[in-house]
């Protein structure tokens, strides 16, 4: 859910933009009232979604271009972890 809510504020229409900063301030509130947070971590939810879609796909391109994973100081190739050995 945290993705859609930058894309929503930047791409959508008037409607969809409202509704974005209403998602946005229920989750303030809710950070606030509800769970020991500071109001501010609210904030931060929409864009640790774009944090996590750059994470998974910088782990999978330097996977596909090692052609495997360096796990501990050994090497496990693709073909090793897809059982075609």
């Amino acid at each position: 859910m945290a993705l859609p809510l930058p894309l929503m504020l930047i791409f959508g229409d008037t409607p969809v933009r409202l509704m974005a900063i209403a998602i946005m301030l229920i989750q303030i509130i809710y950070m606030s009232v509800v769970s020991p947070n500071k109001w501010w971590y609210a904030l931060m939810i929409p864009f640790s979604g774009f944090l996590m879609a750059y994470i998974f796909a910088r782990s999978t391109f330097i996977t596909l271009k090692q052609g495997g994973i360096y796990w501990r100081d050994s090497f496990y190739p693709l073909d090793m972890l897809k059982g075609e050995e």
